[in-house]
C-alpha cells in the first residue's frame, strides 16, 4: 500500500461438492407424485377457495365426492327421498313331503328361513320362523319383519326345512323371489317350492312390502345412517356464499396485520400500492445516501 500498489480483488469462493459455491446452480423443482397427478379434479363453488380455509376446502371436497357417490347409486336413483326397506311376512306352506317316515305316525317338523341373495351371488341369512310340530301344512303367520340392509337388485330366498334335534335338518324345498317380482310394488301370493322331492308339489305363501326407512323407524326399526355431520351444510353454505362455521373450541384465527389489511382494502378498491420508501440516513452513515469511507493510509 505504501508503494502505491492496488490491493488484489477478492476471489470468489471455490465450488463445494455440495453445490454451495458461487457457481452452484439451483436444483430443479421435483415433479408431483403420480398419485396426485392421477387424482380426478373436484368441482368446487367459485367462492370456496377464497372464503374457506384449506381444512374447510378439503372437508368440502370429501363432501362433494360423497354426494356424487350417493347420487350415482341405484337406491338413490329409484328412491332419492328415502332408502327403501323390505318388509317380509311368511304365512304358510302346503303339500310338503314327510321327512320323518322312519317313525310310525310322525310327520315333518317344518320351519322356514329367509335370506338375501346379494348382487354378487352371496347368500345372507336374515331370520327363521318358528317350528311347527308334526305338520305337512304348516301355518307360521310369522310377523312382518324389516330387512334394512336390502338393496335394489337383491333377491329374496326362502327355504323350508324339517327340524331334527338328533341329526341334520332335512331340506324340504326352496322358493326364490327376484327383485323385479316385488320391487317396487310388493308381492303377496304363493310360490312353488323347487327341489321339494320326487312327485311332490309343494308351495309357500309369503308377503313382501317395500316401504321407506322413516316408516321402518316408526315401527321400531333403525333407519340407515345419514352422511357425516356438517358435510351437506358446508357444501350448501359455500354455494350460497355463506361463511363457514367457527372451528371447534370457539377459537378464532388471529386478525391480519394492519398493513396487510390496508393493502388488501386498497387492492379491492382499485388503488395501486405505494412504492417502497428508502431507509432514512442513520448517523453512522449506513443509510441509502451514506458515502463509503475513503481508505485509510497504512
Amino acid at each position: 500500500a505504501s508503494a502505491g500498489q492496488q490491493p488484489a480483488p477478492p476471489q470468489p469462493p471455490p465450488d463445494r461438492p455440495d453445490g454451495a459455491g458461487a457457481s452452484a446452480q439451483p436444483k430443479p423443482p421435483q415433479p408431483a407424485p403420480a398419485a396426485v397427478l392421477a387424482a380426478p379434479p373436484v368441482e368446487l363453488p367459485p367462492d370456496a377457495v377464497t372464503t374457506l380455509k384449506p381444512e374447510a376446502v378439503a372437508k368440502m371436497q370429501r363432501g362433494v365426492a360423497l354426494e356424487k357417490a350417493m347420487a350415482s347409486s341405484p337406491a338413490a336413483q329409484v328412491a332419492a327421498a328415502d332408502k327403501p326397506v323390505v318388509q317380509v311376512t311368511i304365512t304358510s306352506a302346503d303339500g310338503i313331503r314327510n321327512a320323518d317316515t322312519w317313525k310310525t305316525g310322525d310327520k315333518s317338523d317344518p320351519f322356514c328361513t329367509c335370506s338375501l341373495r346379494k348382487k354378487d351371488g352371496k347368500l345372507v341369512k336374515k331370520f327363521d320362523t318358528a317350528t311347527i310340530q308334526n305338520s305337512l301344512e304348516p301355518v307360521w303367520n310369522h310377523p312382518e319383519q324389516a330387512i334394512t340392509d336390502w338393496e335394489v337388485g337383491d333377491d329374496l330366498v326362502f327355504e323350508v326345512w324339517d327340524k331334527d334335534p338328533m341329526k341334520q335338518d332335512d331340506f324340504l324345498g326352496r322358493a326364490e323371489l327376484k327383485c323385479e317380482a316385488f320391487f317396487p310394488n310388493g308381492f303377496d301370493g304363493r310360490r312353488q317350492l323347487a327341489e321339494a322331492g320326487q312327485g311332490i308339489s309343494a308351495g309357500l305363501k309369503v308377503s313382501v312390502r317395500v316401504s321407506a326407512s322413516t316408516q321402518a323407524a316408526a315401527a321400531g326399526q333403525q333407519p340407515p345412517p345419514p352422511p357425516p355431520p356438517g358435510v351437506g351444510k358446508a357444501v350448501a353454505g359455500a354455494r350460497e356464499g355463506q361463511q363457514p362455521p367457527p372451528p371447534p373450541g370457539g377459537q378464532q384465527p388471529p386478525p391480519p396485520p394492519a398493513s396487510v389489511a390496508k393493502a388488501a382494502a386498497g387492492a379491492s378498491a382499485g388503488q395501486q400500492p405505494a412504492p417502497p420508501q428508502p431507509p432514512p440516513d442513520r448517523p453512522d452513515g449506513a443509510g441509502a445516501s451514506a458515502q463509503p469511507k475513503p481508505p485509510q493510509p497504512a
